[in-house]
């Protein structure tokens, strides 16, 4: 599997890159079902194990989306938050990470609450920031970085993790790109 395909705006995720996914479904805390590659649920088990050892609880709150379940939340976004919000935050169908199976997005359980819609991460920003520093080693980037949004498309999101394997995932965290950054570089060498 090509963990280091590139899913954005400008890159529409197409059929073929899914030939060689592995999905499986798996249960968060809530009993919530998920459909996940198989190495980036494994990937994340241990991350979550990892940061639990330090008092820090996360939970899966998203992952695999087919193209329905992406257009029904963007539509659903649009009419609470409005289009400029949505754009900012939310994939259009076609367009989302989420359909690699490769991105999740996680929840943190705080004093036996689970806090996962926007808002309420910013709350405990310091609590991501720290996952942050650990999610190479797991073979995650942090998808949606602060700073980073020209490039990205997307407004900062601390939650959003994507799964490229290791050793690129500690390659760009090292170096500070995105995964728009270090695609342009590899078409650069070629060209």
């Amino acid at each position: 599997m090509d963990y280091q395909i590139l899913v954005n705006k400008s890159h529409p995720y197409r059929e073929e890159m899914g030939k060689m996914r592995k999905l499986i479904v798996v249960k968060n805390a809530k009993k919530e079902k998920f459909q996940i590659e198989k190495e980036t649920y494994r990937a994340y088990k241990r991350l979550q194990k990892d940061v639990k050892k330090e008092g820090i609880m996360i939970e899966l709150i998203a992952a695999y989306r087919t193209k329905e379940m992406q257009s029904y939340l963007y539509q659903n976004y649009e009419k609470i938050y409005g289009k400029s919000f949505s754009q900012k935050y939310v994939a259009p169908s076609g367009f989302s990470e989420h359909h690699t199976g490769l991105a999740i997005d996680i929840g943190l359980v705080v004093d036996g609450v689970l806090y996962e819609n926007n808002e309420d991460l910013f709350t405990y920003l310091s609590l991501l920031k720290h996952i942050e520093t650990k999610l190479s080693q797991y073979g995650f980037i942090l998808r949606y970085p602060k700073g980073k949004e020209q490039i990205t498309g997307y407004s900062y999101e601390p939650w959003h993790f994507r799964y490229v394997g290791n050793p690129l995932a500690t390659d760009l965290f090292h170096r500070g790109i995105t995964l728009e950054e270090y695609s342009t570089s590899l078409v650069n060498k070629k060209g």
